[in-house]
């Protein structure tokens, strides 16, 4: 690419965004995987499951863990979008100057 002028791939953009999207709905599905085995700690702490100290220790840790991870999902899927959005402005910006110069590409 020559340093006189600006190219952007728009399907590579969009491809992109997508896989930003794909793997907020990966993380999304384990989490809710990860959630439906979590409380299974009997086995897991043996006598410690009968301490309420560290059973709340767990369970709050699970929680924030939990937030982060949606957080995370919440961010992959904002930054899929973001390119997906890019990536539409920027063939609306090349139909527009294209336009403007009466030409094709």
């Amino acid at each position: 690419m020559s340093a006189d002028y600006f190219v952007s791939d728009q399907g590579a953009i969009e491809r992109l965004g997508k896989r930003f999207e794909q793997a907020a709905s990966d993380l999304e599905s384990r989490i809710s995987s990860f959630l439906s085995r979590a409380d299974e700690i009997e086995d897991g702490f043996g006598v410690l499951t009968e301490s309420q100290e560290a059973l709340q220790a767990y369970n709050e840790t699970l929680s924030n863990m939990v937030e982060t991870l949606r957080a995370l999902r919440s961010h992959l899927d904002e930054v899929g979008q973001a390119l997906a959005t890019s990536a539409k402005n920027y063939a609306t910006s090349e139909e527009s100057v294209t336009g403007l110069f009466g030409g094709t590409e």
